[in-house]
């Protein structure tokens, strides 16, 4: 049995029989040899626990000689050198917590009466190892360091124990957690840390909301029939995910047989998702699978809709090309959602927290905690549905997957044409957006838009933001002007969406302000919410507003009559505004914005005048106004014509409220609608696809649609949303 000998550099020397069940008997294959790294031991040697000579201190072990670790699976090694750590906790009379700063969570609170002497050391597994479920390896990346660092516990009362007792006590029953037997050898009290980065495994299951956007292509249908779609039902998937972070799995000794096992994500640290479909959902139709699951929710016909695409004789490539998009959507879908929830995590929040009554434990359940020590929870968070003997679940991030907390967009790109999902998926693509996951069943003219011939499932996101955007617009003017129909509770939606790589404190500023602009989030929040963090790493933003045929028309009408070209200058004004921010880079474009008057003379003089108009700013600064100025007059003008003819349509149909779409007058002025609608799907702007266009379409509504912020990212998490803004709903405080 390798023994233990603690020493220093002033003479102090403790040799240490360790237990028979303890880590260091059962899995060290050398005996251990360390000094402190420059502390006196033998002053405190000789005294209790309530000396008040004796003084909290943390110093550094150094190990003489490599120790290898036989696990059984995976070889793990102590190099030579300072990896190790020794200290003592003494917590204020009133009482204290043992971290300080706690960078997971669940702060473990030490009464005044309390001791605590914890030791440490660093450890690797051998790089090239193949991490198996259930190894000792708790999951952490071969090739790189963890810290086990077990703290021990001990009371004053009814007497208090010697220094070297304790210091003997801690080294004796050290712990290194890789089976029930190591947690039932484990004392009363004791609680074991280990921290590193790795990967922890799952499968769980989700529930999203599915919602139809239903979108209008430039193209007028024939007739004014009703979609054959509804506005979505919840989908149940089931999926396997890994989570990449830095994170540290703490077990504590509860009581005599009750250990807690919680698993915690480093605050701040950058955490990668990735997410795989299970198969079988649902009964196959036709050899479809994940699809007939999403026309279920969304359709207005289920039934017929699957009908008419397994009487399609569709081929198995076409079939795979669709349960593919679907596939590779929802996965994206997933791995958005449980990040949001993982950078939700309040800071003392675990996530994952079991407890485990050992002597209740079967077959089964011993087998899942063994998994779960080397990283695999799919037995634990199996065990939140599914009563396991022993094992009750405490705080999950898989419970709020179950519990309809996000959405999964079906974009459907022409339905006014097809009236029914599966015309329009018979007689187009479908494809997902890499981006949000969301899924876009288009038809084949806007589809060849809207990919690229690299990626045969993927729409490539910069084009189909824009197409979405400019379809947004059209779908707006043909709502409002009742050109096409579609039930009162269908809504369509303008949205954002953009995928960082690397984002940058400025850049993350800007994310921030599109949830401001949208009144989901305080200005005054934003710097506590940036932080000192300069580097936000991979962010997704999505930024969302939902529009029903009220609001829709009152884009464009007030009162039955045109809205004047003002209303328009005004709310692309206020958009600018509320995205430039006093003392930024290019605050120098809020000018025209904040002064009416310096708007007029800009009218007047016209973009050749403009530098007369800002004598202090550079040429490329006067650039980047009349830029603005363009995209403002431009939507302001476009805005105009279309009410205008929306205005026309409507007073035929208000004054004729029987007139069929064949009649000429109709036809005539439903026509012209069409070619004014080519022309803008023609002229719009890329900016009408960036946050302004959605920001200053909102505040036309009277920021009155429905409103949604996500933001998701390694370090940060931003879920904010409203009902309606006059009476604000704000969802989840965001956290960082």
């Amino acid at each position: 049995m390798p023994a233990f000998k603690l020493g220093d550099q002033f003479g102090f020397s403790l040799d240490v029989v360790p237990d028979p069940q303890s880590g260091i008997a059962k899995y060290f294959q050398q005996a251990v040899d360390v000094v402190t790294h420059g502390f006196d031991l033998t002053r405190v040697a000789g005294l209790d626990l309530r000396d008040p000579a004796v003084t909290a201190f943390q110093t550094g072990l150094t190990f003489s000689q490599p120790i290898g670790i036989d696990t059984g699976d995976v070889p793990l090694s102590v190099q030579a050198g300072l990896n190790g750590s020794l200290g003592f906790f003494i917590p204020a009379a009133g009482g204290d917590v043992l971290f300080s700063p706690d960078d997971y969570g669940d702060n473990i609170p030490v009464p005044g009466a309390e001791r605590y002497v914890s030791l440490g050391i660093s450890a690797s597994a051998s790089i090239g190892a193949t991490v198996s479920a259930g190894s000792v390896s708790f999951g952490f990346q071969p090739g790189t360091s963890f810290n086990i660092v077990n703290y021990c516990r001990f009371l004053l009362q009814p007497a208090p124990t010697l220094l070297t007792s304790a210091l003997a006590d801690t080294i004796r029953g050290f712990s290194l957690p890789r089976t029930v037997e190591d947690l039932t050898a484990l004392p009363e009290g004791r609680l074991v840390t280990l921290t590193g980065a790795g990967v922890l495994n799952f499968t769980a299951a989700a529930n999203l909301l599915a919602i139809v956007n239903p979108l209008a292509t430039v193209a007028l249908p024939g007739g004014t029939a009703a979609l054959d779609v509804k506005a979505g039902e919840s989908i149940d998937v089931t999926a396997g995910f890994s989570v990449s972070c830095e994170y540290q799995i703490r077990v504590r000794k509860v009581a005599p047989n009750r250990v807690r096992l919680g698993y915690y994500k480093k605050h701040g640290s950058e955490t990668t998702v990735g997410a795989s479909l299970s198969a079988g959902l649902t009964a196959t139709i036709g050899g479809f699978d994940l699809y007939s699951t999403i026309l279920g929710a969304v359709s207005g016909n289920p039934t017929k809709d699957m009908a008419a695409l397994q009487n399609a004789g569709l081929s198995a490539g076409q079939i795979g090309a669709i349960e593919g998009a679907v596939k590779a959507g929802l996965a994206r879908k997933l791995e958005l959602a449980l990040s949001a929830e993982l950078g939700s995590l309040d800071s003392n929040q675990a996530a994952f927290l079991y407890e485990v009554d050992l002597g209740a434990l079967d077959a089964q359940g011993r087998d899942t905690v063994h998994r779960a020590l080397g990283g695999d929870l799919a037995g634990f968070v199996s065990a939140e549905s599914t009563p396991t003997a022993g094992i009750t679940p405490l705080r999950s991030i898989t419970s709020s997957l179950r519990q309809r907390r996000h959405t999964l967009k079906i974009n459907l790109l022409g339905i006014y044409n097809f009236i029914s999902i599966s015309n329009l998926t018979l007689s187009g693509r479908v494809v997902y957006d890499p981006v949000t996951g969301d899924l876009v069943i288009t038809d084949t003219a806007t589809a060849d838009r809207i990919q690229t011939a690299r990626a045969s499932l993927a729409a490539d996101p910069d084009h189909l933001r824009h197409v979405l955007a400019e379809s947004f617009l059209i779908t707006a003017a043909y709502r409002g002007s009742k050109s096409v129909a579609a039930a009162p509770e269908l809504r369509s939606s303008h949205s954002f969406f953009e995928f960082s790589r690397q984002t940058g404190r400025q850049a993350m500023a800007d994310h921030l302000e599109v949830a401001t602009a949208l009144g989901l989030l305080a200005p005054a929040d934003v710097p506590a919410l940036l932080g000192s963090l300069d580097d936000f790493g991979p962010t997704t933003i999505c930024a969302e507003t939902r529009y029903d045929d009220e609001l829709t028309t009152a884009l464009f009408l007030a009162g039955g009559q045109p809205r004047p070209p003002a209303d328009y200058e005004r709310a692309g004004r206020d958009a600018l505004q509320s995205l430039v921010r006093p003392g930024e880079f290019d605050d120098y474009r809020q000018r025209p914005a904040v002064d009416d008057d310096l708007w007029v003379q800009m009218c007047s003089v016209g973009q050749p005048g403009f530098g007369s108009l800002f004598p202090d700013l550079r040429d490329q600064q006067v650039a980047v106004i009349a830029a603005d100025y363009s995209v403002i007059v431009w939507w302001a003008e476009t805005m105009r014509q279309t009410a205008g003819k929306l205005a026309a349509l409507r007073a035929l149909v208000d004054a004729n409220p029987a007139i069929g779409w064949e009649d000429p007058r109709f036809h005539s002025l439903r026509e012209d609608l069409q070619n004014h609608m080519r022309a803008v799907a023609r002229d719009t702007k890329e900016e009408f696809g960036r946050p302004w266009g959605l920001i200053a379409m909102d505040r036309v509504s009277g920021c009155a649609a429905q409103a949604s912020v996500q933001l998701t990212g390694g370090r940060v998490a931003l879920l904010r949303d409203r009902l309606k803004a006059v009476a604000a709903a704000p969802g989840r405080a965001p956290s960082f």
